[in-house]
């Protein structure tokens, strides 16, 4: 589940064109590397 995504949609669409019906992947999907920002950070983000 996302809040917002700041950067990286074309990412999220590429995991989500590997989702089916029935909630099962069409190949593995790993998230190697994933983090938070603090609230500062996002708020900072928004003015870009």
């Amino acid at each position: 589940v996302f809040g917002r995504v700041l950067e990286g949609m074309d990412v999220v669409k590429k995991v989500e064109e590997q989702g089916s019906r029935s909630g099962a992947t069409k190949s593995k999907v790993v998230i190697k590397d994933c983090g938070e920002l603090k609230d500062e950070k996002a708020k900072d983000s928004e003015k870009k």
